[in-house]
Formats: structure tokens, sequence, C-alpha cells
């Protein structure tokens, strides 16, 4: 019986360690990937070349401060602006180091690494809403033409 224990004891506790270690890194994939889609669709909101923040400061590159620093088992973030005229995207990858098992065969640190995206298409509120009011102006104003 013990040496029965001594086998599965370790084994079951190597197995729940993996379990939390991939569920961390699942959640840190998660979230940078809407980070990346947030700082994109932020981005994508304001004109061309001018970028707004939480502080109301301007400048570019400076949503993607949101990026790092966030994550639980994250070690290193790289980052690549691959913004055009019509949309913009953030991509790059994350290196997570499993602490545990010291990079054995069990946790492998070779496999560890998120690589994560997030994209949004460039569009201007103010312009959409004065579009639609423009437009109902006008529908409103055949409709009377009709009436008379």
């Amino acid at each position: 019986m013990t040496l029965e224990a001594a086998f599965l004891i370790p084994m079951v506790l190597c197995v729940i360690v993996i379990m939390i270690y991939t569920a961390f890194y699942l959640y840190d994939r998660c979230l940078l990937n809407q980070n990346a889609y947030l700082v994109c669709f932020r981005e994508g909101m304001t004109k061309e070349g001018a970028v707004r923040t939480a502080s109301g400061k301007s400048g570019a590159g400076e949503n993607k401060k949101q990026i790092p620093g966030r994550y639980f088992a994250v070690t290193a973030i790289q980052t690549e602006d691959e913004s055009t005229k019509d949309s913009v995207a953030l991509g790059g990858t994350a290196k997570v180091t499993p602490a545990v098992f010291g990079g054995s065969s069990l946790m492998p640190q070779s496999i560890w690494t998120i690589r994560f995206r997030g994209m949004a298409s460039r569009f201007d509120p103010p312009e959409k809403i004065r579009r639609f009011r423009r437009t109902i102006h006008v529908s409103g104003r055949v409709l009377d033409l009709f009436q008379k």
C-alpha cells in the first residue's frame, strides 16, 4: 500500500500542477487576444495618425501600453504594429516560462509561447452620425414633397 501511494500521489500531483499551468496559459492567451483587439478598436475610432489614450494624451502607439504587465505567467511580450490606412492590427508573441519541473520533459519550455493578434477597421463615429442624420433629413424632405 505504501509503495503504491509513493507512485500514485506524485503522479496525481504532477497532473494537477500541469492542469493549473495549462489553465493559466489559456487565460493569458484569451486576455492577450482581448487586449490586442481593444487596442485596435480604440485606435480605429480615431482619425489616422492621432491616438487617444485614457489619460487624454495623444501619440502613436500610446494604447499599446495596455498590453504589458497584466498577465499571470507571462515573462516577456513582444508586439508588432501592422496598421494601414483602412485597418489597425496589433500582433505579437508572449513567452511563458513555467518554473515548475525546471523545463523537464513533463513541461518543456519551448511549447509555452503565446501568439496573439487583434484587428479592427478604422471608422469615424461622428461622420457616421452626421451621415445618418443627413439621410433622415433628406428622406423627410422627400416625403414632404410627395405629400403635397
